[in-house]
């Protein structure tokens, strides 16, 4: 039985707002009443053709390209990649906000009992760090963090914490010198003028290895893709905190990424117009 409070819910149309149906419930029970009164029905060939659709997107636009492999420094697409593989069946991802959750989000593969957590739509840097901590706290799982050098930079006090409890996290710095994803919306809006997103453009140089080990904390650099899983596996299987300082081009974007203004599915780079009609399924905006 759901409950109506009719009185409770009036107080909310001050506000404009046009409610058609007014419940006032705890939400489990709303759901519980839902589920029995509509069964949701699949049409499995028609997700089966989208899924495919999807499978072939793929292929033609991999996340991962072998000429990453080319680069002197590390592809943060091929690290998170060889990270995934190299990660217990039931770790817990802790992941930054910036370029740090669109190349996880880009390249992870996830396992069955895999959990990842990010504060989607706050997007604070440096919540991975405490949040983190919160999760070593309380399970004995495998912790992994992936931040970017700008996050971390908010949360260095954290380090003495990790240290001094002797939690086994396993911080991996995606260290570009900046602000990456802010230099992009630069690119894209102010003609690459980097102000307050890298060091030329006022950012303070930070030695994070030194100040990690100013705390107690391990450390170890991963400067190439040269025996990239094996260096990320070593990091992993000690049980001690450590800090992982993986050197990423200052150059280095999410690609692909929708520029403010453009619609989803025209993201840049732009893929040539003949290209990108033969790709659309419905009527395109632009």
């Amino acid at each position: 039985m759901v409950d109506i409070d009719i009185n409770e819910i009036n107080k909310f149309e001050k506000f404009n707002l046009n409610i058609d149906l007014k419940f006032n419930t705890d939400a489990k029970n709303f759901m519980k009443s839902i589920l029995k009164k509509k069964q949701i029905h699949t049409n499995r060939k028609e997700v089966s053709k989208w899924v495919n659709q999807i499978k072939k997107w793929k292929n033609d636009y991999p996340v991962l390209r072998q000429d990453y492999l080319k680069q002197k420094s590390v592809n943060p697409y091929f690290f998170i990649d060889t990270l995934s593989k190299c990660s217990l069946d039931d770790s817990i991802i802790s992941v930054d906000t910036g370029c740090a959750i669109a190349w996880t989000m880009q390249a992870f593969n996830f396992k069955n009992k895999q959990r990842l957590f990010h504060d989607f739509n706050n997007t604070a840097m440096g919540w991975s760090i405490p949040a983190a901590i919160s999760f070593a706290l309380h399970s004995k799982k495998q912790i992994i963090v992936i931040i970017g050098d700008g996050s971390l930079s908010f949360m260095l006090n954290e380090l003495s914490f990790i240290v001094g409890n002797k939690l086994p996290i396993k911080i991996f710095l995606l260290n570009n010198k900046g602000h990456s994803m802010i230099k992009q919306t630069q690119e894209q809006w102010l003609n690459s003028e980097y102000f307050g997103s890298s060091h030329q453009g006022g950012l303070a140089k930070i030695n994070f290895i030194k100040v990690a080990q100013s705390f107690g904390l391990k450390t170890s650099n991963i400067k190439n893709s040269k025996n990239l899983k094996q260096n990320i596996s070593n990091v992993l299987r000690d049980d001690k905190p450590c800090l992982c300082n993986v050197i990423i081009n200052e150059s280095q974007r999410v690609i692909p990424q929708v520029k403010f203004g453009r619609p989803n599915e025209d993201p840049e780079p732009l893929l040539n117009r003949e290209e990108f009609y033969k790709n659309m399924i419905v009527k395109p905006i632009s």
